[in-house]
């Protein structure tokens, strides 16, 4: 059984959990196939006016620490999509505002998909939480996209659909359709991580949208989509305290990092005797 521990997004599960190296070398994830039969489920105006303007000023803030906690992606228009990696700084930020996301995942979960209670989960924590503001030019055209290596993924609009021209969300179905998906100001949409999905170019004025993602890993501080659900970060950004020697998080004290390549074709992890 699985339960929400604090507002960072933290779960747990008390049944027998596999090894890091097991984990590392096959995450339990969603067939790809299977999350393509799965539905999209959009909860209107779950955010208040007055929540909208608050993660629009969690960016902003993020933003004026420094050009170290955002970047500017070239997708579909040069820089006419630009991230901001809010991350962990929105459940410290707007704790109360998670706290209600987390139960809304839940409720979803339950409802519709039943991917966090699986018995080998080990710990659930927000992997990323992006700010995006895109404007004429960008898009996510390709059909088969998907959060590789996430369990759910929540969209929230933050922007008048009446303020630009384009930009509909969109999801390729199990029969080979593409679906557009209503997508309103204020509405928060859940789906799963690898439901293969779309962002069809903005044509004119601007579009904001808040993407987070929940993973089977660590909560990551790093202004980036962490690759490394578990083990020491060892990117720039990372405070030294956590790569002084490799060291290790208490939660995975038993192994150590050799290497600080990426571990998706093989991790760079042995146990520590």
């Amino acid at each position: 059984m699985l339960l929400f521990l604090s507002p960072t997004g933290s779960v747990v599960t008390t049944a027998p959990s596999r090894t890091l190296f097991e984990r590392l070398k096959s995450p339990n994830l969603v067939a790809e196939l299977d999350a393509q039969r799965t539905p999209v489920v959009r909860l209107q105006n779950f955010l208040s006016a007055e929540e909208q303007a608050r993660l629009h000023e969690v960016a902003r803030a993020v933003q004026r620490e420094g050009v170290d906690h955002h970047s500017t992606k070239a997708i579909g228009g040069g820089k006419a999509w630009r991230t901001t990696f809010v991350n962990q700084r929105l459940p410290e930020l707007l704790p109360d505002v998670w706290e209600r996301v987390l139960g809304a995942i839940r409720s979803a979960d339950d409802e519709h998909f039943r991917v966090l209670d699986e018995p080998s989960r080990h710990t659930l924590n927000l992997r990323s939480a992006e700010y995006h503001d895109i404007g004429p030019g960008g898009a996510l055209p390709h059909p088969k996209h998907l959060d590789y290596g996430s369990l759910i993924t929540v969209d929230f609009m933050l922007s008048d659909t009446d303020d630009f021209e384009g930009g509909t969300f969109s999801t390729l179905e199990a029969d080979g359709t593409l679906q557009p998906r209503a997508f309103e100001r204020g509405d928060m949409i859940i789906f799963l991580s690898h439901k293969y999905h779309c962002v069809a170019p903005v044509t004119a004025g601007r579009r904001n949208v808040l993407v987070c993602e929940l993973w089977e890993g660590l909560p990551r501080i790093c202004p980036q989509r962490c690759s490394d659900a578990f083990g020491p970060c060892y990117c720039r950004f990372a405070p030294p305290a956590l790569v002084v020697g490799g060291a290790q998080t208490p939660i995975e004290s038993e192994y150590r990092r050799i290497g600080r390549k990426g571990t998706a074709g093989s991790p760079h992890f042995v146990k520590v005797l």
